[in-house]
């Protein structure tokens, strides 16, 4: 009986030693696969925290007159909400940064939008023609300093009426 019984633990002892670079690849895979997913998951917490934040200075600084708001100001403004309180202080600034660059390009954006609706801009400032590869002295239309057409009503392109009054006047 004994016998039986030593030959059945050795047994078992030779199976799980000719197992175990097997069990051992199994259970190394399941903690990767473990360790990927609560990575996936805090990123995606941590991505959660940031839009957070991001609403909070949206809804918060959102004026003219908030841009150039030092992080010092508004921290007094925002630093008693949760959103704030979730986020490390690098990241908070950061975000903060990058929402006030936003909101200024917003608003410049805006103003050159009101300005040449109102007729204050010819489409586009100097700097900005010459940064898109135009030559800074073309007009709305892309003629270089020439005479405009414009299209009448009736479908038939008319030159300004300055050259108009040019050949009656002689």
């Amino acid at each position: 009986r004994e016998d039986s019984r030593e030959r059945e633990v050795q047994a078992a002892v030779e199976t799980m030693l000719r197992e175990r670079p097997f069990n051992v690849e199994l259970v190394f895979n399941e903690l990767q696969e473990q360790a990927r997913k609560v990575h996936e998951d805090e990123r995606r917490r941590l991505e959660k925290r940031k839009d957070r934040f991001r609403a909070l200075l949206q809804d918060t600084f959102f004026r003219s007159d908030h841009v150039g708001l030092s992080w010092e100001t508004a921290k007094r403004d925002v630093e008693h909400r949760s959103a704030y309180r979730d986020l490390d202080r690098a990241d908070r600034k950061a975000l903060f940064a990058e929402h006030m660059e936003e909101l200024e390009r917003r608003l410049q954006a805006k103003s050159r939008a009101v300005k040449e609706k109102l007729g204050l801009m010819d489409g586009k400032e100097e700097g900005e023609a010459e940064e898109e590869g135009e030559a800074p002295d073309e007009g709305r239309n892309g003629a270089a300093n020439g005479p405009s057409k414009r299209k009448r009503e009736d479908g038939d392109d008319d030159e300004e009426e300055e050259e108009d009054e040019d050949d009656d006047g002689e």
